[in-house]
């Protein structure tokens, strides 16, 4: 922060110093920062009581020889974003790195990175086209799997979204998206894959405050590693069609909704027996009790393919209720309840045991912002996992103390 400001008084006294040809070349130079580059930076503290969110102590010795469930961990965070605008074509990237550092399992420290980038393009206000891309390099979180060594899970995505709008108010798009996907541990090897999907989607703009539309997705994904399986190997490679019919409303400046219906099939071609569909629906909405209260309420059925070897699949249903209120103009505070059921689905004439998962996820926190661009945040969070499975439960509560400077 104290160089930015250097920089900018910098600027200013050679301005003053200079003959007024070279005056506005002088204030671009500040406005550069505030106004197309935009740096962050930001440190947090968090205390983690389950770090390996395993069911006990006992359950944590045997795993890792440790029988210390709670740390604390340290994150410093540095970035920038870019956002630039010619006529109707927009630009926007965003370049981001966590380092992530424990005070007592330090076989935890690792770096968080992130790009991404796209391109909004417009052509008579008719044609559109926008361009993204991203990459993401992050440890898996705790809740997803066992082991005393950190899987870092890499991301590539890119792809593009073409659109056309007709004058009776419906739009036209079709796009491409590429997800490319591994893992640092060799034991999961055999869950790396890469992605192509295609979309179309058809949109009809009912008035200014409601719309409807329809998505059609196709997905084809490729595993990088086959199984071995009765003595051979084969491979996960499968085929997913889904379609959704949803709409959109603006009831009120103050009450939104949004909600869809959809469906979704997935076929594998080595192992049939895994193939699965079932339908798929969200239902969220937004509604301001005062001027300062705002209500949120989501619902949410989806369904997972899972990487386990005996289960095919999860059915998880989702219910959110959580609530935003501006205590002062510089002051507010957020409560969240999540409460998701996960059903899973054996593979026949598998040995795996029926598996039923009820997770729960509550959270509250306090945003002040004592001066323009500075931010200060105290979060708790409180999880926990009641499985049908032996050694699946956890309960686990967290604290975090942030501040963060967004020029």
């Amino acid at each position: 922060m104290l160089n930015l400001h250097s920089c900018c008084k910098g600027a200013v006294s050679l301005a003053l110093a200079l003959p007024p040809l070279f005056l506005g070349a002088d204030e671009a130079s500040c406005a550069f920062l505030g106004d197309v580059l935009k740096p962050f930076a930001s440190v947090s503290e968090t205390y983690d009581s389950n770090v390996f969110r395993v069911e006990d102590s006992g359950q944590l010795a045997a795993l890792l020889g440790d029988d210390q469930m709670s740390d604390f961990s340290t994150i410093f965070t540095i970035g920038t974003a870019l956002r630039y605008t010619v006529s109707h074509q927009s630009f926007e990237a965003m370049l981001k790195r966590d380092f992530i550092r424990f005070s007592h399992y330090t076989q935890e420290d690792a770096d968080r990175d992130e790009v991404s980038g796209k391109a909004n393009l417009s052509l008579l206000q008719k044609w559109t086209l926008k361009l993204d891309g991203g990459y993401t390099s992050a440890p898996e979180p705790r809740t997803e799997y066992t082991n005393p060594q950190q899987n870092i899970r890499t991301t590539y995505r890119y792809g593009f979204l073409a659109g056309y709008q007709l004058p009776i108010g419906l739009t036209l798009e079709a796009g491409y998206r590429r997800r490319e996907v591994a893992y640092s541990l060799e034991t999961y090897n055999v869950s790396e894959y890469d992605a192509d999907i295609y979309t179309g989607t058809i949109t009809w703009q009912i008035s200014p405050t409601a719309q409807t539309y329809g998505t059609y997705e196709h997905d084809e994904r490729t595993f990088r590693e086959g199984t071995f399986v009765d003595g051979e190997t084969l491979k996960r490679d499968n085929t997913g069609d889904s379609f959704r019919i949803g709409f959109n409303k603006t009831v009120s400046p103050r009450t939104s909704v949004s909600t869809y219906l959809g469906y979704l099939s997935r076929r594998h071609d080595d192992f049939p027996e895994r193939d699965f569909s079932g339908v798929i629906a969200a239902l969220e909405g937004s509604y301001g009790l005062t001027y300062k209260t705002r209500l949120l309420i989501g619902g949410e059925r989806q369904i997972y393919e899972e990487t386990y070897t005996d289960w095919i699949y999860s059915v998880t249903n989702t219910f959110s209720l959580g609530v935003n209120y501006q205590v002062t103009e510089k002051v507010k505070a957020t409560a969240l309840e999540r409460l998701m059921w996960k059903d899973y689905e054996a593979l026949p004439e598998s040995s795996a045991p029926n598996r039923s998962d009820f997770i729960n996820e509550t959270s509250a926190g306090v945003e002040w912002a004592p001066i323009n661009r500075l931010t200060l945040n105290l979060d708790y969070t409180y999880s926990s996992r009641d499985s049908d499975i032996e050694g699946f439960d956890f309960t686990d509560h967290t604290v975090t103390a942030s501040v963060a400077y967004r020029y």
